[in-house]
């Protein structure tokens, strides 16, 4: 990307990015406690949103490639590492995807909020460019008022910090002591996510 400060940006609201097959909406913690807060749900609430992508290196892309592309690591489950996101339909299509439209708007997860932009922390790569996907699939890129370059800085702040995060919960849940399959389940995950200590049970919904 030549300049940020050229760039045009318009959403045009077609939904291709929440269609997209082989897009996994990677999230984080703070992602997973804004959408329970949303949905009003638990950890069984969101076990019924989210989904764990076991994905293995091919032909055509490393390890490496993966994890660039998914950016948070992936977590260790009771059936072995899986990255989190969003849930995906049959069709691949955003299980939030109503009517084409997101029927989350106001909580979808931060790389939601950033598209088209990607960002990386120092030493990893650019810190702005413009995502694979968007380039090549978006009509929105190109099209419309240039984009505010200081918004954009703020809003990659905001990702760096829950990179961050995201990072430190995986490093603390990866390497946690034990080997016993129930200590790695979804629900206990999701349930640390949302804040509740190993072996409380589950919150109430409200």
């Amino acid at each position: 990307m030549a300049s940020l400060a050229d760039f045009r940006f318009h959403c045009t609201k077609c939904g291709a990015c929440c269609k997209y097959p082989g897009l996994i909406v990677n999230v984080t913690p703070r992602d997973v406690r804004v959408l329970a807060k949303h949905l009003k749900a638990d950890e069984t609430g969101m076990l019924k949103v989210l989904g764990f992508y076991q994905v293995e290196p091919g032909k055509d892309q490393s390890q490496e490639d993966i994890q660039e592309h998914m950016v948070f690591p992936p977590l260790k489950t009771h059936k072995g590492p899986a990255y989190l996101g969003l849930l995906k339909k049959p069709t691949g299509e955003c299980h939030f995807l109503v009517n084409d439209k997101c029927s989350v708007y106001p909580a979808r997860p931060r790389v939601c909020q950033s598209f088209p932009f990607s960002f990386k922390p120092a030493g990893e790569g650019p810190p702005i460019s413009i995502a694979r996907f968007a380039t090549t699939s978006c009509p929105g890129v190109g099209q419309g008022e240039p984009v505010n370059p200081a918004k954009v800085k703020a809003t990659g702040r905001l990702i760096l910090a829950e990179i961050d995060e995201a990072r430190a919960f995986a490093r603390s849940w990866n390497n946690r002591p034990g080997d016993d399959p129930e200590s790695f389940k979804p629900a206990r995950l999701v349930g640390e996510m949302l804040g509740r200590k190993p072996g409380a049970p589950a919150r109430p919904k409200k």
